[in-house]
């Protein structure tokens, strides 16, 4: 497990941290970790503030905190809605964004 942290950290070197993707897919997807996960896209934010596709990514990931159970805070939700719709200023046709988006305003609808 070990060497697969190393793997993802090094997968974030590259041009404006756009091999995070990657990077924090495996994070997510197989070995279920969302606070490394996160951790990698803000490092990406971090080399590229631009960068729409990581930080739909980053807003879907506020998302997953509620949804995992992680948090029962509903602030997240807010702040998943707002990293989102800064991604879209960035990409308007980001697919991420905007079915992350609608996963946001069903989530508000159904606590209020």
């Amino acid at each position: 497990m070990a060497g697969a942290s190393c793997a993802c950290a090094a997968a974030l070197e590259g041009p404006r941290g756009q091999r995070v993707l990657p990077a924090s897919d495996a994070v997510l997807n197989t070995q279920q970790d969302l606070p490394r996960a996160r951790q990698l896209l803000e490092k990406a934010l971090a080399l590229d503030p631009a960068f729409a596709h990581a930080r739909a990514w980053y807003g879907f990931t506020h998302l997953l905190l509620v949804d995992a159970g992680l948090s029962n805070d509903t602030g997240w939700l807010y702040k998943a809605e707002a990293e989102l719709r800064r991604a879209l200023e960035g990409d308007s046709s980001s697919a991420r964004a905007h079915s992350a988006l609608a996963y946001v305003y069903l989530y508000q609808a159904e606590r209020s």
